[in-house]
């Protein structure tokens, strides 16, 4: 990094006698060379006197800009200058837009002196070189999280197939050994057959959660119907909640809404937040359904009378591998990625998830898609 006295110096000021002051500042007390400090008195000339300085000095209330107007369209213009704001308002809430709005320090001109200019522009040039190297950084786990997506991704398209051949197989075994072997083989093949089928379901969500986080997540949207949708997904799964003797109640009176929507996708989210109600809920409770429409917006809200989830844990309900405190009733699996991957196809869509719940009281997740 340079020295103070090498630096280049853009003064962005319009009253002559400012920008004297300040140029004198920069030369006799900080030992730039007049050579390297350029003016401009506003930002339409800008273009033509900015040649990558090292820093730009700039006052708030020029010629043909004001506020922070000015700091936008600097940005703009030059989107990574290190832009020191020196102005006669004194604002905490201007220089706090300032800096939002990438500014590296704000120093109102009744502050200045050649030790607070000094320091401002030794700060400002060490978080510039922090910033470049964080862009690197960043552009280094990007393209490391890209290789590990892609790694990811075949790994599990590869086990899928000879996973899936497992799983049907064991089915099929399990299906003809009843009555043919001993209460304890039958439970050991059970047991392959529960786990088989998770390690399906687990590198089914891996090859979902890969495709989300490279970017090729497409949707076949059509005008669908959503009702039926839903209906369609409560029939499957009332057989899996009446095993624990739960009901499944319909609060919707409409007998069919349509709206632009990737069917298997959008059913592949309400299948996950119903099933995930029946897992986490006790035998001889209920849970209601419900569709709200809105005036740009369909609403589905699946409400348990479960467990619930504490306030520190909804949080985080939604990252991926995320496994709460709270475990399922029936000793179900949980790859902890389920939510993860229907909050990405909801906002895919352009719709909102969430969760509202409360420990011993149940949860209601609800997600919403756009009518149009």
């Amino acid at each position: 990094m340079k020295s103070i006295e090498e630096l280049s110096v853009l003064v962005v000021e319009d009253s002559n006698v400012q920008f004297e002051t300040i140029r004198y500042y920069l030369i006799d007390e900080l030992g730039l060379k007049g050579s390297n400090i350029d003016r401009s008195s506003d930002i339409a000339s800008l273009p033509k006197i900015f040649s990558d300085q090292d820093i730009l000095l700039l006052d708030l209330t020029l010629e043909d800009s004001e506020g922070i107007d000015t700091v936008k369209a600097v940005r703009k213009l030059f989107p990574s200058a290190t832009v020191i704001v020196l102005t006669s308002t004194d604002d905490d809430e201007l220089a706090l837009l300032a800096l939002r709005e990438g500014a590296q320090d704000y120093i109102p001109k009744k502050y200045i002196d050649a030790n607070v200019l000094k320091k401002s522009i030794r700060y400002a040039l060490e978080r510039d070189k922090l910033i470049q190297q964080l862009t690197s950084l960043n552009s280094e786990l990007r393209e490391a999280n890209s290789i590990k997506n892609e790694f990811l991704g075949m790994a599990a398209h590869d086990l899928r197939t000879p996973l899936g051949q497992i799983a049907g197989f064991i089915s099929l075994v399990y299906e003809q050994a009843e009555g043919n072997l001993d209460e304890e083989s039958l439970g050991m093949l059970k047991t392959i057959q529960e786990r088989s089928e998770f390690m399906l379901a687990l590198v089914n969500d891996l090859l979902d959660v890969a495709k989300i986080e490279s970017g090729k997540v497409s949707l076949a949207k059509e005008q669908a119907d959503i009702i039926q949708l839903i209906d369609r997904t409560i029939a499957l799964n009332e057989q899996f909640a009446a095993k624990k003797a739960i009901t499944i109640a319909r609060s919707y009176k409409k007998s069919s809404v349509t709206l632009p929507l990737d069917v298997q996708k959008i059913e592949q989210v309400f299948s996950n937040l119903l099933s995930n109600a029946i897992k986490y809920s006790h035998a001889n409770t209920g849970i209601t359904v419900n569709v709200i429409e809105e005036s740009a917006r369909i609403v589905v809200e699946v409400q348990d009378e479960g467990q619930g989830i504490s306030q520190d844990e909804l949080e985080q309900i939604f990252l991926p591998f995320n496994l709460s405190s709270t475990q399922a009733t029936a000793g179900e699996s949980s790859t902890g990625l389920g939510l993860v991957i229907v909050k990405n196809i909801v906002q895919a869509h352009n719709g909102e998830i969430d969760v509202e719940s409360e420990l011993g009281k149940g949860s209601k997740f609800w997600f919403s898609i756009p009518k149009n």
